[in-house]
């Protein structure tokens, strides 16, 4: 299995961020229950903001030059101003346990499914984040798609379902939670 160094985004990763976040957009009238459903793609600008401001992952192949994922997380003292009053946000500053950490989304590439970067970018953040923080939280579609697979992924990183929410009046949102030690 190759080797893929999960890094720090870098401002010129931001076009390939893109372009894997447009291949996972699903709708949530199709049948596919994989990928970002319904997901508004930031624009390159707001990409690069994120990128200065929070912990932004990207699972790079140095051989190829080529980005395979990537996972961006915020703290809760940049969410706000981030994503302003986003219901989904809010829900999870409520029940979060100060300092936490938002995963707000991890993509991977179709090409390079099944080969583990998931388990990678979350290694490389829980090293990152140690102890300086308390819980990190995760937030995934339920309704009207169910995303099984970002939810046994979540599972499998030692993530607890803790509550559903309605957001953006047609969708039900779970929030998941990881205790850091």
């Amino acid at each position: 299995m190759k080797d893929y160094l999960i890094r720090k985004a870098e401002q010129e990763d931001v076009e390939r961020i893109i372009e894997i976040a447009q291949s996972r957009l699903v709708s949530s009238s199709s049948n596919e229950t994989t990928g970002l459903i319904d997901y508004p793609i930031p624009s390159a600008e707001k990409y690069s903001r994120r990128i200065s401001q929070g912990l932004f992952y990207v699972a790079y192949d140095d051989s190829w030059g080529y980005v395979a994922g990537f996972m961006d997380i915020y703290r809760d003292e940049s969410l706000k101003d981030i994503f302003g009053e986003d219901p989904v946000v809010n829900a999870v500053l409520e029940a979060g346990q100060s300092p936490i950490a938002y995963i707000n989304t991890l993509a991977v590439a179709k090409e390079f499914e099944g080969i583990g970067l998931p388990s990678r970018f979350f290694s490389r953040l829980e090293e990152d984040l140690g102890k300086s923080c308390k819980q990190i939280w995760a937030a995934i579609v339920l309704e009207p798609l169910r995303n099984k697979r970002s939810a046994a992924v979540l599972s499998k990183a030692g993530f607890t379902f803790e509550e559903e929410i309605r957001a953006f009046e047609r969708y039900t949102f779970g929030l998941y939670k990881k205790l850091m030690n």
